[in-house]
């Protein structure tokens, strides 16, 4: 029980301290200008502005949620005593929560700094894709 108490702290701590790292992580990239994206590329700041907030607040997003699906898939490896269970609990997480982390890192995937570089080139090209320009809401133009 104490383990396992113990285990499931230093997972949340974990977790926890993942956004302080983050957040120092983008501290340092912006005071190098040659990793940056911070820069204005285009003609319309607004706009190129916009698509560095969407991909940032999206990267944010990503720690958090793979951070506390970890953290399940973590506590649910965590055994259980039910001998008279027909599938054992760690099988049932791992092939439930396994691929979900996957799935999740595959999604967040598309927010990765390269294909924001990608995007603010296609948004410069005039040639931005329909479903971007759709995840561009209103609050990342303040």
């Amino acid at each position: 029980m104490f383990q396992t108490l113990r285990l499931l702290l230093a997972l949340l701590l974990l977790v926890a301290g993942s956004h302080s790292v983050c957040a120092q992580a983008l501290a340092l990239g912006a005071a190098s200008p040659a990793d940056s994206l911070a820069a204005p590329l285009a003609a319309d700041t607004d706009t190129v502005a916009a698509l560095h907030r969407l991909f940032a607040s999206q990267r944010r997003k990503r720690s958090y949620v793979v951070g506390v699906t970890a953290v399940v898939v973590g506590a649910g490896l965590i055994p259980d005593s039910s001998p008279g269970a027909i599938i054992s609990q760690r099988v049932a997480v791992l092939f439930l929560g396994i691929p979900v982390l996957g799935a999740e890192l595959l999604y967040y995937n598309a927010f990765s700094q390269k294909r924001e570089q990608r995007a603010v080139a296609a948004f410069e090209a005039h040639q931005l894709p329909r479903a971007l320009r759709r995840r561009l809401k209103a609050r990342y133009f303040r």
